[in-house]
């Protein structure tokens, strides 16, 4: 909850501090990796945020977070060709 309110506040350092404390302690909290994924797409790191969104995806798929990643997979394909 903290983390996530961190991220909303656009407490980018913060949150990402509670996030890895968690997964500090627990490693597969998908949670954790989820929100990662989202504190990283908010800040427009489309690469850090493909990442996380995979481990969590790989530890619980869940609808939300495959179509996230599925999302920002499209956006990073359409970057490359217009390069």
């Amino acid at each position: 909850t903290q983390a996530n309110l961190c991220r909303i506040r656009q407490q980018w350092a913060e949150a990402v501090d509670y996030c890895i404390s968690i997964l500090r302690a627990q490693p597969g909290n998908q949670a954790a990796h989820s929100l990662l994924g989202d504190i990283y797409r908010d800040q427009g790191k489309v690469d850090d945020a493909i990442q996380w969104y995979r481990m969590a995806v790989d530890l619980r798929p869940n609808p939300s977070d495959q179509a996230k990643l599925a999302r920002l997979e499209r956006e990073r394909a359409l970057m490359v060709r217009k390069m």
